[in-house]
């Protein structure tokens, strides 16, 4: 099987003959998949649906997808002895654009989607800070343990195939609808805290009130 050189979409590529013996006295063809697209008889141009170089080299510019497949090339002296042969095998892919990170929380974690448009031969890395997450999936949806997230985290993804990668924007581990991981606190957490705090400030000021209250009748008695 002919390794495949991998393009863009909109990208340029050269097929290398890798014939040194070719004169003009060579009989040069060129197919794609089972069309002839370049045939040049010695110094006769019979055929050229594509651009050939004078050492034999196929240019093919702007590529699409049509342009994908197995291109062989034939040379052939004068007298009909065949001199060389090579087939080049181009698999062109669609360039990926940026993905995002959707968050989806529920009572024991969130669940981490990259978003992007399905593409074959794509796959996906996971980031916490700006470093890559080793021990996370390598699938597009990513769940975490409450237990397991931390304060002021921030995750992004990245996508990436043969021709491109590109990388979703920072998001913070945070689910604002139920309080999670917020400051690293729960939502139970934080009712606790400033249920505790309010009980405190009621009992304190309970205090100034008696301690007022015991001071203005004394104050009166001593008049």
């Amino acid at each position: 099987i002919t390794p495949c050189i991998y393009k863009a979409v909109g990208d340029d590529a050269e097929l290398h003959l890798g014939f040194k013996g070719l004169d003009a006295s060579s009989h040069l063809t060129w197919y794609h998949n089972q069309t002839r697209v370049y045939y040049r008889k010695s110094s006769t141009l019979l055929v050229e649906e594509q651009e050939v170089a004078s050492d034999g080299t196929l240019t093919l510019e702007n590529i699409q997808l049509s342009n994908a497949g197995h291109y062989r090339a034939t040379v052939f002296n004068k007298m009909g002895v065949q001199q060389h042969s090579v087939t080049v095998s181009l698999c062109v892919l669609e360039p990926l654009s940026e993905p995002s990170v959707t968050l989806t929380c529920a009572e024991t974690g969130v669940t981490l989607t990259c978003a992007e448009d399905d593409h074959s031969n794509m796959s996906v890395s996971w980031s916490k800070n700006r470093i890559q997450w080793k021990s996370a999936t390598t699938a597009k949806t990513l769940t975490l343990h409450s237990s397991v997230i931390g304060a002021g985290e921030n995750v992004s993804c990245t996508v990436s195939n043969r021709v491109s990668a590109k990388t979703s924007k920072e998001v913070a581990l945070l689910c604002p609808d139920t309080g999670m991981l917020l400051f690293g606190m729960d939502f139970w957490t934080i009712v606790a805290i400033v249920s505790g705090g309010a009980l405190v400030l009621l009992v304190l000021l309970g205090v100034c009130t008696c301690a007022c209250y015991i001071h203005t009748r004394k104050h009166r008695r001593q008049r």
